[in-house]
């Protein structure tokens, strides 16, 4: 029988593999890639553009396959079976963005859309099994761990792929652009080698999972009308849902906004290694701090900062100014989110545990195609990505006040109740 402490670190290691693609992948080398090689001859607002439709309609997808995936594992009363598929599927078409060269944008966002779907099934699988792992007072903890580990990962894989694109011949390619189609390589292998402990530990999922993640209209709906405790936990999902969708947003977009003002791509991926590794010592300080001060300021703070790089992140014009932003996100973006979902795990009451996590990881998905959407049609507006950055303020502000209206229970935090 695995031990409990063994469940944790595989869950935590899970998150060393699966983060190497939503670094390289989704927010460091593949943006600038398309922007520069799949879609050359485009106008870069145009690209700009149908990267962010792109994204947005890939995570509607996934919203629409996820159920499927959570209700297959649910019937079943394990996550290995749909895990593994997901997980291997989605690295064979990791490895499928190798072959897409010069012009090829239509191959590049049919592998990656494959992949991201994939990505999303057992990142809500993986999600659903945090209450499975940890108890309601390890979970600050532990989720925090697993998003330091993430960090680590998906740094030490971007650190040797920042090295080949910005120096190929070195390493034997032929240029920057050759690396970074070696480099989609490494991550499919990384995130299928290293998901292989969570596939063999992993607890069964809690009983009420299934009910959660299909039918996610169904508990929208129910979640208007809930009253008593329960109806915090919906309070605070609808905050996450606004603040979330933009913390996901400045990820995808960044590195394709950077490629549209002429930033070269060793650069914006250089200043993604930087987000990798000095956001580990911040993530780790965040689970601290919300031990001691309770985890909504720490929350609020980290949003705090991302209205910042929103605002002065419409003024860049030098590269320089992209690795400061870079910076700034580094010390918010895994408290936040670590934060945030070790928080909806305490505020939802233990019968519904199961069911209301896996509702948590669909309706991210559902809430998370708005931001995309609304920096792609702002940016086709005006015909540049600035404004797209702007555009991303009100939904922001919006979460943080939703934020402060959840009351949370007493033992959560030392702070006054609203």
């Amino acid at each position: 029988m695995t031990s409990p402490r063994t469940q944790v670190r595989a869950w935590c290691l899970y998150d060393w593999a699966n983060s190497a693609f939503a670094t390289t992948v989704v927010s460091a080398v593949l943006p600038p890639y398309f922007a520069r090689v799949a879609a050359a001859g485009m106008d870069p607002a145009t690209a700009s553009a149908m990267w962010g439709y792109a994204s947005s309609g890939f995570l509607l997808l996934a919203a629409l396959v996820s159920p499927l995936v959570g209700a297959f594992a649910g019937s079943r009363g394990s996550a290995r079976t749909p895990f593994a598929l997901a997980v291997g599927i989605g690295a064979v078409a990791t490895g499928a963005l190798f072959g897409a060269g010069s012009g090829d944008w239509l191959h590049l966002l049919v592998a990656y859309g494959i992949a991201f779907v994939c990505f999303s099934s057992a990142t809500v699988l993986y999600d659903g099994l945090l209450p499975a792992v940890a108890s309601p007072e390890q979970r600050d903890a532990v989720s925090t761990r697993g998003f330091a580990w993430g960090y680590a990962g998906g740094g030490l894989l971007l650190a040797l792929q920042a090295a080949w694109i910005a120096m190929p011949e070195r390493f034997g390619f032929a240029d920057a652009a050759v690396a970074s189609r070696w480099s989609f390589l490494t991550v499919a292998i990384w995130w299928a080698l290293f998901s292989v402990p969570l596939w063999r530990t992993a607890p069964p999922l809690p009983s009420d999972f299934r009910e959660g993640i299909t039918h996610p209209w169904h508990r929208l709906k129910r979640a208007l009308k809930v009253q008593g405790p329960e109806k915090q936990a919906w309070r605070f999902l609808f905050a996450y849902w606004l603040f979330n969708d933009v913390v996901g947003t400045v990820a995808k977009m960044a590195t394709v906004y950077g490629a549209a003002l002429g930033f070269g791509t060793a650069g914006l991926v250089g200043a993604l290694l930087v987000v990798q590794f000095l956001a580990i010592p911040f993530t780790l300080l965040a689970g601290r701090l919300a031990r001691r001060f309770g985890p909504r300021p720490i929350i609020l703070a980290g949003l705090g900062v991302y209205g910042v790089v929103l605002v002065f992140g419409s003024f860049m014009s030098e590269p320089w100014h992209f690795w400061v932003l870079a910076g700034l996100v580094a010390t918010a973006q895994g408290g936040v989110q670590s934060l945030s979902r070790s928080l909806f795990s305490r505020l939802v009451p233990e019968a519904s545990t199961g069911e209301m996590f896996g509702f948590y990881g669909v309706s991210e998905k559902i809430a998370g195609i708005i931001g995309p959407l609304l920096f792609a049609v702002a940016t086709q507006w005006s015909g540049s990505p600035r404004a797209g950055t702007l555009a991303l303020f009100p939904p922001l502000i919006a979460g943080a006040w939703m934020l402060m209206r959840v009351r949370l229970p007493v033992p959560l935090a030392s702070e006054p109740q609203t």
